[in-house]
C-alpha cells in the first residue's frame, strides 16, 4: 500500500541521514589535520581550525534546537557549546 511504501522510504531516509550525518562532521573536523598531514598548514593551525570547526557545529546544532522549539537560537547555540565544552573537559580529567 501507500502508507507501507511512504514508511519504508521515511525509514530508509532517516537511516541514511543518521548514518552519513555522523560521517560527514567527524571528517569536516579530521580534514585540518589530514591537510597539516601533507604540510598544507602546520599542525597549529590544524588544532585551531579543527577546534572552530566543532564550535561552529555545536552551536548551529544548538541553534537548530531553539527554533524547533520555538525558544532562543543564541541560548540554545551558547548552552550547546557550554556542554561541549565541559564533555571535553570532563573527558580530559578522566584521562589525564
Amino acid at each position: 500500500s501507500e502508507i507501507e511504501t511512504a514508511s519504508k522510504v521515511a525509514a530508509y531516509s532517516v537511516a541514511f541521514v543518521n548514518g552519513i550525518s555522523p560521517l560527514v562532521v567527524s571528517l569536516s573536523i579530521l580534514t585540518p589535520f589530514f591537510m597539516a598531514n601533507v604540510g598544507w598548514i602546520s599542525v597549529d593551525s590544524a588544532f585551531k581550525a579543527s577546534f572552530s570547526i566543532v564550535a561552529v557545529v555545536l552551536f548551529s546544532l544548538g541553534a537548530f534546537l531553539g527554533k524547533i522549539s520555538k525558544e532562543s537560537k543564541i541560548g540554545y547555540g551558547i548552552k550547546m557549546l557550554l556542554a561541549g565544552g565541559f564533555a571535553a573537559l570532563v573527558s580530559f580529567l578522566l584521562l589525564h
